[in-house]
């Protein structure tokens, strides 16, 4: 098709009121949900602890969603990053690596109540309480995997939404903390959920953020 027409319907508006609406509705704020991600490679020995921060001055985060692998630097492994072998299915699927011990930390306050020996009863709560806050769909609720595939697909997610109002907004260190309860050490993937927002100019078209 070399050439095409479209036809549309144009509506001209009285002037008065047109000018209400500009300065009523010119500017639109949109809040939309984002991430940073960090990658630690063999800084987890078999059964040794991660202490780490892992972010400093984040503002509005709402969750860490961490996904280990085996290391890449263990010889009887895989001999490189589990993503990049031809014979692993990562990143869409994880190892069963088992994390215990784990505790995050959101401006120097610790966000579960104790240090956790996580299990799917545990994530399952994480993510149920994330979708209720934040009205996320994980895929939890919809069926599309249950125990049996985080076992062998072992993601860890914690929610970190629930703070002061007067605390979103403030920058603050977030701090992770687990020890490896497996027989080999673990690269590890780090994903960082934080609220975001923009003002968009209807008029002009110019964003702001």
């Amino acid at each position: 098709m070399p050439a095409c027409r479209i036809y549309y319907s144009q509506i001209v508006i009285e002037p008065q009121k047109a000018i209400n609406y500009l300065n009523q509705n010119r500017n639109k704020k949109v809040v939309f949900k984002t991430f940073i991600s960090n990658q630690y490679n063999n800084q987890a020995s078999a059964g040794g602890n991660f202490n780490a921060l892992i972010n400093s001055g984040i503002v509005h985060p709402t969750g860490i969603l961490i996904v280990p692998y085996i290391s890449s630097a263990v010889t009887t492994g895989l001999g490189d990053y589990a993503w990049r072998s031809p014979f692993d299915t990562a990143p869409s699927t994880g190892h069963p690596i088992s994390l215990t011990n784990l505790q995050v930390t959101v401006g120097g306050k610790n966000v579960l109540q104790t240090t956790m020996f996580y299990t799917f009863e545990h994530f399952m709560q994480q993510v149920s309480r994330a979708e209720s806050l934040t009205s996320s769909d994980f895929g939890i609720t919809t069926g599309l995997f249950g125990q049996n595939w985080w076992e062998f697909n072992r993601f860890y997610y914690v929610n970190i939404e629930r703070s002061a109002i007067a605390d979103k907004l403030q920058p603050r260190n977030i701090n992770l903390s687990f020890t490896n309860n497996s027989l080999v050490a673990i690269d590890m993937l780090v994903f960082i959920f934080y609220s975001d927002e923009l003002i968009i100019n209807c008029e002009t078209g110019i964003v702001i953020k």
